[in-house]
């Protein structure tokens, strides 16, 4: 039962801890945003057209 507690209030996330979640949700998208428009344009770059 002590194991499973902590799981348990993982599951149920305080306000902060979603926050933090939905913040590195955020980030990873933006990253790979970033990542995908940098890939684009370093492709339009090279190519004469």
């Amino acid at each position: 039962m002590l194991h499973e507690t902590p799981l348990d209030v993982d599951s149920v996330g305080p306000p902060a801890g979603s926050l933090y979640t939905l913040a590195g949700r955020l980030r990873g998208a933006w990253g790979a945003a970033r990542t995908a428009i940098s890939a684009r344009e370093g492709v339009a770059s090279r190519s004469p057209d």
